[in-house]
């Protein structure tokens, strides 16, 4: 069994917290994701076609739910990473 140095979890938090609230982690990926139902939003506004529009407002809950979901337990997680960080410090 290895034993992790304090440097070594350190590094480990810092990329924890880069993969969730880097440029290109999962808050990123839940912020692009909207942004792309807003755009499918506008397109849809410009036809009539009640499949699609219900298949939006589906998509549109199952974000809301994931965004709502994720973004407490991920912000606690950061949160977490951060203090235990600084207690690796002192």
């Amino acid at each position: 069994m290895t034993v992790n140095s304090f440097a070594d979890i350190e590094r480990d938090l810092i990329d924890l917290r880069r993969r969730v609230d880097g440029a290109n982690g999962v808050m990123a990926r839940l912020n692009r994701a909207e942004e792309f139902l807003i755009q499918a939003r506008e397109v849809l506004a410009r036809f009539s076609d009640s499949s699609a529009e219900r298949a939006l407002q589906l998509i549109s809950s199952a974000l809301d739910d994931s965004r709502q979901a994720s973004c407490g337990s991920l912000r606690s997680l950061i949160s977490a990473s951060v203090e235990l960080q600084l207690r690796i410090r002192d």
